[in-house]
């Protein structure tokens, strides 16, 4: 070959050579980032960090946390910085401290902002809250529901009021019972719930929601159902709240003067204390709006305590009833 042929297939070589290592480089435009990535340390998801963290009885509930973290799009956030720290916290196995339950109460704002994007991730902690034998625990959790949306504090609730532990459901009719938004029939069905109720601080809690729903006022159908359980109801201090709470939701004191006359003459001690509260207030509003007396049986009402200041005391309700009858002489005097 001569000098010319060489110094043409050298060029032809050379050429080639270049253009697949220029091939070869567009081909796989990956690989130089992979390899400077890989030489870097990697710093953990927040999923991983959720794994790392699921030790203990509550290994389930944090990794379902972890692989809704995973999923989040659109408008669902990363539980990432505060909200991660503070769901870590709640999912570990260690005790809360009274010290930590001050800090993380005051810590729920990120960790409700991630529950009201990510429903799994709200089922979760409704798991943990209905699961947990800590009260500290279940505190915190029905806390940070408390910042979300009504209607999501609603559906949590109910949940809540399915539990065993009473304690929680009391936490469902709080998350269940917003003033502002409880109409007649939400209303209506948690009297339903609490008739079938075992616990009186559940019913309590119930009565004492309906009594602060002052756009209630005057609804004939939850004044039937507070007469209903005072009429139905056997624990004194569930009979008494619902009298309050018919009180408090009567177009005027002056309605609730038959029930404050049958607790009084009901034998209840408890119930005869609030016969006296509503007394008062009757008496009160009377004569801030009336200026008189023309609306209160004021001789029936005057023969009733005279009759109740001879009730027989005994050794059983010696004490409560000496508070009771000092409370009825006050009273007498005010008005009498």
């Amino acid at each position: 070959m001569n000098k010319y042929g060489q110094i043409g297939s050298i060029l032809a070589y050379s050429c080639a050579v270049i253009i697949g290592s220029t091939a070869a480089y567009l081909t796989f435009p990956n690989a130089h980032h992979s390899t400077v990535l890989t030489s870097q340390p990697i710093e953990k998801s927040p999923v991983q960090k959720l794994e790392t963290k699921a030790t203990g009885p509550n290994t389930q509930t944090t990794q379902s946390l972890a692989t809704t973290a995973s999923a989040v799009s659109g408008d669902e956030k990363f539980c990432i910085g505060l909200c991660l720290e503070t769901s870590n916290r709640l999912t570990s196995p260690d005790r809360i401290d009274d010290e930590s339950f001050e800090k993380l109460f005051g810590e729920m704002h990120e960790l409700a902002a991630y529950l009201e994007t990510n429903y799994v991730a709200r089922m979760d902690m409704l798991d943990l809250a209905m699961s947990t034998p800590e009260g500290k625990r279940r505190k915190l959790i029905v806390n940070a529901f408390s910042l979300l949306p009504v209607y999501q504090q609603e559906e949590l609730g109910a949940e809540l009021l399915k539990s065993d532990n009473w304690r929680a459901r009391t936490d469902g009719v709080t998350l269940s019972i917003s003033p502002e938004s409880l109409t007649s029939d939400k209303a209506a069905r948690l009297m339903n719930v609490l008739r079938n109720e075992t616990h009186s601080h559940v019913k309590n809690s119930i009565l004492g929601g309906v009594e602060n729903a002052k756009h209630l006022k005057g609804d004939s159908a939850t004044l039937d159902h507070l007469s209903n359980i005072m009429l139905t109801e056997t624990v004194s201090s569930v009979r008494s709240d619902a009298m309050l709470a018919k009180l408090a939701l009567s177009e005027h004191p002056h309605d609730a003067m038959s029930d404050a006359f049958m607790a009084l003459r009901s034998g209840d001690i408890e119930l005869q204390r609030t016969a006296f509260i509503v007394f008062e207030k009757i008496y009160e509003t009377n004569d801030l709006v009336d200026g008189g007396l023309d609306k209160i049986d004021h001789n029936a009402l005057q023969r009733a305590l005279e009759d109740f200041m001879d009730v027989e005391i005994n050794d059983d309700n010696r004490e409560s009833m000496h508070r009771l009858l000092m409370e009825a002489d006050r009273f007498y005097e005010r008005h009498f």
